[in-house]
C-alpha cells in the first residue's frame, strides 16, 4: 500500500486512484502497461476525457455563478 503523504487532498487523489485500478482490473482484466492498443486509440481516449473534463469544469462554473448571483440578491 502506498504511504499516505501529510497532505489529506494528495491521499484522497491516491485513494481515488487505487479504487479506480481496481475498478479497470474487474472490467478489463489487464493493467494500463499490459493494455497494447494502437497509440492512435490512446489519443482517442485522452481526447475524449479531456472533452468531458472542460465539459464538467462548464457545469461546475455555471453553478458557482448560479450561486453567486442568488448571494448579491
Amino acid at each position: 500500500m502506498i504511504k499516505p503523504t501529510n497532505d489529506p487532498i494528495i491521499n484522497d487523489v491516491l485513494k481515488l486512484h487505487i479504487k479506480m485500478h481496481k475498478q479497470g482490473m474487474k472490467n478489463f482484466k489487464k493493467t494500463i502497461t499490459q493494455n497494447t492498443k494502437p497509440m492512435l486509440e490512446w489519443i482517442n481516449d485522452a481526447r475524449e476525457e479531456a472533452m468531458d473534463f472542460v465539459v464538467y469544469l462548464t457545469k461546475i462554473e455555471k453553478e458557482l455563478k448560479k450561486t453567486k448571483t442568488k448571494k448579491k440578491r
